[in-house]
This record gives structure tokens, sequence and C-alpha cells, in this order.
């Protein structure tokens, strides 16, 4: 019993050791490298967004092949909640490995773009542009409001309000403030 609870204690903790990224890194995703993020702008803080988190973000989409602009905030940021509908599981899964500040090209193949049937309404006038085309985004994640899904069903969802510090955590005889409460929301 006390490894179940000392293995659900360390869920959380943030590895001790913060990898480095630096402009022009690449990182590959997903099998056989099917998504690449290559590093235009380092970010900060050792916090990424994972679903369900709500991160705002400044983005235009390319067709990789054509070149061909297919979707733009027009530089102004908008709210995305990760792992809802809209976009692209390699936009996604990009934006889950980036940090506060950070701009990222993403580059992903056709199996990690758009959907036939998930083309959002914004796109689809141009849907037949889209299907089965391989995507370049290039991102910027602007802000991010950190939530995570303590028992994998969304039923009980942690929101960071503020980053500690790597490697300090409270113990026995720390005093911890908050204030208990609860909040329904659709996210």
């Amino acid at each position: 019993m006390e490894f179940e609870e000392e293995k659900a204690q360390n869920r959380f903790k943030r590895p001790s050791v913060i990898p480095v990224d630096n402009v022009g890194d690449e990182h590959s995703y997903r099998p056989k490298k099917g998504i690449t993020k290559r590093i235009l702008e380092v970010g900060e803080g050792t916090l990424l967004p994972k679903a369900p988190s709500v991160v705002k973000v400044v983005y235009k989409g390319y067709v990789t092949s054509t070149k061909e602009l297919f979707d733009s905030t027009d530089e102004s940021a908008v709210e995305i909640a990760l792992g809802g509908e809209g976009y692209p599981e390699g936009f996604v899964a990009g934006v889950e490995s980036m940090r506060k500040g950070e701009r990222s090209e993403i580059r992903m193949t056709r199996k990690y773009g758009y959907k036939e049937d998930k083309i959002p309404e914004r796109l689809k006038d141009k849907a037949e542009a889209l299907k089965g085309k391989g995507l370049t985004y290039e991102v910027k994640l602007v802000d991010a409001t950190i939530k995570m899904d303590l028992n994998g069903d969304r039923k009980i969802v942690k929101t960071i309000i503020k980053e500690g510090v790597v490697g300090e955590v409270p113990n026995e005889a720390d005093e911890v403030k908050g204030k208990p409460g609860i909040t329904l929301s659709e996210y």
C-alpha cells in the first residue's frame, strides 16, 4: 500500500532537471516522426500545457506542399481548450510541448492533419485543399492556464494559479495556505 501512495504522490512532481531548449532545436513526436517541432524563439518556465489546459496562441497555418496560407489569427491571440475540437492532432501535440513565450514551427504529415469529417466550420470553404495534406503551423504560445486532470476522467481538475520553484515542495512541517472551493465549469 505504501508503494501505491508514493507512486500517486510522485505523479505530479516535476523533474529536477528541466531540458534546455535552443533556437533551431527540432523535436519529433508520435510514431514514425509524423509531427516535428522546430523552435524559432525560446519560451520560459517549466510547465507545459496538456489537455484540458487552455492556451492563448497566435498562429499561421500553411499547406506544407504549396505553402498556401489556409488559417491565421491575424496577429491576435485566440484562446483554445486543448483536447477540444477545431484543431488537428499535430497542432495540439506541438502546442502541448511548448513553454510560455515560445514560438515554433510545427510540421505534420497528413496522418496528423485535418481528417475529412473533422474540418472546423471556419475552414469549410478550404476543406478540399486540406484533405489528406501535410500541414505546417507557425505558433506562438502567448499564455496558458495549466490544468491537470487528476484522475484521467475530467471530473477532478487542478488548475495551476502560480508556478512554483523547481525542487521546492512543502514538507510536513511547512504551512500551506489556500482557499478550498469548488468551481463548476465546462472547459
